[in-house]
């Protein structure tokens, strides 16, 4: 049993089909934008845009599931301990137990240092900093030792990117407390 965090963008989704293919898993993928009920999911498909990005995360979700892996969708913000609490309890309650973590949140980030504001560099730091705080702190609470905790960080901690300062520094951040 896996939680991916973040696991309905990107980096998280491809973590996902990698471990579906692998081996017969079972899936606990959390995104911060509210997501249909499975019980939906028909309805949604039928009515929406092919190009409609929920239809195209509902078809992912389809196939990890053709290919053997059983799924479980949380809408839960990383940074939010109520809301990670709650996905971890429909985890356990599911399947039992969480074997490991892979920590996939991220919100993307752009703007010069001088145009920069504590406001505009918050929400980029939240889910990968406060959300590694927070997994970790619901793993504790719930007597959680998973076999592994992976923190998806990025080479932005050692290179630096233009316009990714916030990026860059919770990459860093991301690097320190793995270490």
């Amino acid at each position: 049993v896996y939680l991916i965090t973040g696991g309905l963008g990107g980096i998280g989704f491809a973590l996902a089909e990698h471990l579906a293919k692998k081996t017969k898993t079972r899936l606990v993928l959390t995104g911060r934008s509210t997501f249909p009920a499975r019980a939906e999911w028909n309805q949604w498909l039928t009515s929406h845009d092919q190009e409609d990005p929920v239809v195209k995360k509902i078809e992912k979700i389809q196939e990890l599931e053709k290919s053997g892996a059983e799924v479980l969708v949380c809408t839960a913000d990383s940074d939010d301990h109520e809301q990670m609490r709650t996905a971890v309890n429909l985890a356990l309650e599911r399947f039992g137990t969480i074997n490991g973590v892979i920590h996939a949140a991220v919100l993307p980030d752009g703007g010069m240092i001088p145009l920069r504001t504590k406001e505009t560099i918050a929400p980029v730091l939240a889910p990968k900093i406060k959300g590694t705080l927070v997994l970790d702190q619901v793993l504790k609470e719930k007597n959680i030792k998973p076999n592994f905790f992976i923190l998806c960080s990025s080479l932005s901690a050692v290179t630096g990117l233009f316009g990714q300062v916030a990026y860059c520094s919770a990459n860093a951040f991301l690097d320190a407390f793995a270490y």
